[in-house]
Formats: structure tokens, C-alpha cells, sequence
């Protein structure tokens, strides 16, 4: 790989000399030059973001592989390397343009060259699910990404660094993992979905009760033992259905 000092020459020479810019005008080409001047001054900074925006916009002015490989790289730097990687793929398929300046040749060599160095370093995930039925509809999303359902089980390319795995399905409680790869690793991940549990009986009872008529009611679930309500909510006491008419019938009587 190219230090950073060769960014900005092997762009410059690309725009001084590729006679595939004849159908852009004398403007564009100097507009290019100076973007991928900006774009190196960016480098020299640390501000690798606008250095990449800046080598994109110069290559929509003149496109160039050795603009493109210029992004590339700095992709490399920023840690996406799946990214990186598919860019150089692109620039070693291009096709090569007649009397093209010896920079576009080099450029896509160096690319595919780049591009095969970056296998080892890649890495993969394969994501399995255990706990919902066959066809029940579940959800996986990898870094607020959504999965395609064929994606489970197959391994998975993916840059190294931290990553956020959800697992989401009707009726299972969410699972949620963050994890971090290092460079080259090769992992496995199940995603196990556990049933939500079924509603307290005793609950059922509280929508047509008020829970402080009965602040110790014993629960099914809790087999039998007495369940107190907090205390905020026995303060207030309501008089049950049934003792409340008896009441008023006997305030009826003579």
C-alpha cells in the first residue's frame, strides 16, 4: 500500500494527463486538481471523512481509478475494510480505456493486488437462532441493519470492530448482544429466544378488581404464598361490589 504522501501526486498526475477527460472542460480538470489537493491537506489533519468526500468529488468531475483508489485506502485507514475492499474489486474490473496514462493501468494492478491482501483480515459471523417454530417470523438485525431470513446460517463478512446483533420474534422475549471482532476472527453466534412468560392468573383478576380490596389475594404463580400491594395502593381502600350493595341495601331499609 502507498503511503499517504503518494495519495496526492498519483491523483495529480491522473488529472494532468488522462486523455479520457477530453469530454470534460479545462474547468473541471482544475477543479479536480484542486479538490484533491484539499482532500490531502484533510489527510495531513487527520480529517479522513472530508479527505474521502473531497477524492469522490474529484472523481465525479474526472473519473479516475487512481481517484478511486485513493478512497479506497482511506477506507482501509478508517477501519472498513469490506468497504475498502469491494471498492478495489470494482477498480481492478474496469475496463481499461485506449492510450490511457500508465497511472490507470497501475492503479487498477495495485487494487487488485490491495484487495487479495485483505481477505486475512476480514472477518466473518455466522448467526444461528434456537426457540422459535420453523417459519415463525423473526427479525435480526446486525448493526440497525435488518437481515435478509437466507442470511441465517451463512456466514457473514463484516469489518473488524464492535458490532450490535438483535433478535427480535412474537411471543419471545428480545435478545440483544454486543460483541467486538478482531481482525481475521471466525465466529459462530446463537441467538437463543425464550418464550415471554404467560400473564399471572392474579393479574387477570386485577383489570375487574381494584388491588387494594384484596391486598392479600395468594397468586398461582407464586404457588399459593400471599402477594402484598405496595402500600401507596392500599391506602385507598374500595369497597368490594358485592359489600358496597350490601351496604346500600341495608341503608334502603326502614
Amino acid at each position: 500500500m502507498l503511503p499517504r504522501a503518494c495519495l496526492l501526486p498519483l491523483a495529480l498526475a491522473l488529472l494532468l494527463s488522462a486523455p479520457g477527460a477530453q469530454a470534460q472542460t479545462e474547468q473541471d480538470r482544475a477543479a479536480a486538481r484542486d479538490l484533491a489537493q484539499q482532500a490531502d491537506a484533510r489527510i495531513a489533519a487527520g480529517n479522513l471523512d472530508e479527505a474521502i468526500d473531497l477524492f469522490q468529488k474529484a472523481d465525479a468531475l474526472v473519473p479516475a481509478p487512481s481517484l478511486k483508489l485513493a478512497v479506497a485506502r482511506l477506507l482501509v485507514r478508517k477501519g472498513k475494510l469490506v468497504e475498502a475492499q469491494i471498492l478495489m474489486q470494482d477498480i481492478a474490473r474496469s475496463a481499461p480505456v485506449a492510450l490511457e496514462p500508465a497511472p490507470w493501468a497501475r492503479a487498477r494492478a495495485e487494487a487488485r493486488e490491495e484487495a487479495e491482501a485483505l481477505v486475512p483480515r476480514l472477518c466473518t459471523l455466522e448467526i444461528s437462532l434456537r426457540g422459535p417454530a420453523e417459519g415463525a417470523p423473526v427479525q435480526v438485525s446486525l448493526d440497525d441493519e435488518p437481515l435478509a431470513p437466507a442470511s441465517i446460517g451463512v456466514p457473514r463478512v463484516l469489518n473488524p470492530g464492535p458490532h450490535t446483533v438483535v433478535a427480535e420474534s412474537p411471543g419471545f422475549k428480545t435478545e440483544r448482544r454486543s460483541f467486538e471482532l478482531a481482525e481475521g476472527a471466525r465466529e459462530k453466534m446463537t441467538l437463543a429466544l425464550f418464550p415471554l412468560p404467560p400473564h399471572c392468573p392474579h393479574r387477570q383478576f386485577e383489570q375487574h378488581h381494584p388491588p387494594s380490596c384484596h391486598p392479600r389475594q395468594p397468586c398461582p404463580l407464586l404457588g399459593g404464598s400471599l402477594r402484598r400491594w405496595p402500600l401507596h395502593r392500599r391506602r385507598h381502600h374500595h369497597r368490594p361490589p358485592r359489600q358496597a350493595a350490601l351496604r346500600q341495601d341495608q341503608g334502603a331499609m326502614p
